[in-house]
């Protein structure tokens, strides 16, 4: 991989990541993050876009340059059925970049004007961290992950 990373990601390029989700409650917390590689003061955004789940409904939001996090949208969640998510990405460490989020069909949030890359690079990570409820296990099911350059591509 070039310059020792585990992925070959660049800058201003556009990636298109489609999956299918489920989760075991409406309070799953974070689902999903493009992470910044690196740790600690090795990299300028933690994980620029990141996606939770709290309180029954899916939360996206852009996190800019020292922990600012700007919400950019909010869609009801189902916990218990599958949802469809399409997550594009125009990466750009000049704060030039764009995000767009479908679930099941319909866009939910977006956001131009974004630093969507670090000076080490970024890469996709599914989970969950950072749950709200403590007496429910965070559990975030992904199925059939894709990715494209269009959103078609990830359909």
């Amino acid at each position: 991989m070039p310059n020792g990373q585990e992925y070959t990601w660049q800058n201003n390029k556009t990636y298109w990541f489609g999956w299918d989700s489920m989760t075991k409650t409406g309070d799953t917390g974070c689902v999903f993050q493009w992470k910044s590689n690196g740790t600690n003061d090795e990299h300028s955004l933690n994980y620029p876009i990141l996606m939770k789940v709290e309180g029954g409904t899916l939360k996206a939001w852009y996190v800019a340059t020292g922990e600012e996090w700007i919400p950019i949208g909010s869609t009801p969640w189902s916990s218990g059925e599958w949802h469809s998510i399409q997550l594009g990405i125009t990466t750009s460490s000049s704060g030039s970049g764009t995000l767009d989020v479908y679930k099941d069909g319909v866009r939910f949030a977006s956001r131009s004007n974004a630093r969507t890359w670090d000076d080490l690079g970024n890469k996709p990570r599914w989970g969950t961290y950072f749950g709200t409820d403590n007496t429910k296990a965070s559990i975030n099911w992904v199925a059939g992950p894709k990715l494209g350059t269009t959103r078609a591509d990830v359909l």
